[in-house]
């Protein structure tokens, strides 16, 4: 049995001290426009981040295959390549890839906002 001492359960905290305010976590939220980029990089291939090489090339002309082009916006292009990479690896990615995610303009919790979204091996939208 264990004992517990009451006496100071009903004190009342000084008045000097200021109450503490936990610590604002910053908000860490993609736009509209970057979660529609993560929804499309839900059907988009993995191997559409790989560079085609001639062989890939000349297969898909022979047996009329689109290749996924980039996204323009090498930011938005940089979210996708994250997408796919989460969806078929989870966090087993290799660490240039978060710092090119990184580099492109976005804060490092927004990997983990992405996996949440993605989720690894799953359709989460």
């Amino acid at each position: 049995m264990a004992y517990r001492q009451f006496d100071d359960a009903w004190a009342i905290p000084a008045l000097d001290d200021p109450p503490v305010a936990p610590a604002a976590r910053p908000q860490c939220r993609f736009s509209e426009t970057e979660l529609r980029v993560l929804h499309l990089s839900r059907r988009d291939p993995l191997t559409s981040i790989m560079p085609a090489g001639p062989v890939r090339r000349m297969i898909g002309r022979l047996l009329g295959l689109a290749q996924a082009a980039p996204l323009a916006d090498p930011r938005l292009e940089s979210l996708r390549r994250l997408g796919i990479l989460l969806r078929e690896r989870g966090y087993a990615i290799a660490p240039s890839e978060i710092d090119r995610f990184v580099a492109a303009g976005f804060p490092l919790a927004l990997v983990d906002e992405a996996y949440r979204l993605i989720g690894h091996g799953r359709r989460r939208f």
